[in-house]
């Protein structure tokens, strides 16, 4: 299926940039975001995850699962909201 062979987590750390929590994370998701492709991103992300209807004999593994992916893509749009209100 993949063609490259997927790093293991101790060979990116170095990609992965220090967590600064001073950073204007508003304004870091709102740069990311505002572009054709990031705005796709979030049209895809709503489509697929806010927008999606779950049947009525879910499990509750499943309803836990939807929840957490739902709750971070909302999490996303209230960053990128926020850094709008502040640009």
């Amino acid at each position: 299926m993949f063609k490259k062979r997927l790093k293991k987590p101790s060979e990116t750390r170095h990609l992965i940039p220090f967590f600064n929590a001073q950073e204007k994370w508003p304004d870091v998701f709102l740069r990311c975001f505002n572009s054709p492709d990031g705005r796709r991103v979030l049209s895809y992300l709503q489509r697929h995850v806010i927008d999606k209807s779950l049947p009525p004999q879910i499990n509750q593994q499943e309803l836990y699962y939807h929840e957490g992916r739902r709750s971070l893509v909302l999490q996303i749009q209230s960053l990128i909201a926020q850094g709008l209100d502040t640009s």
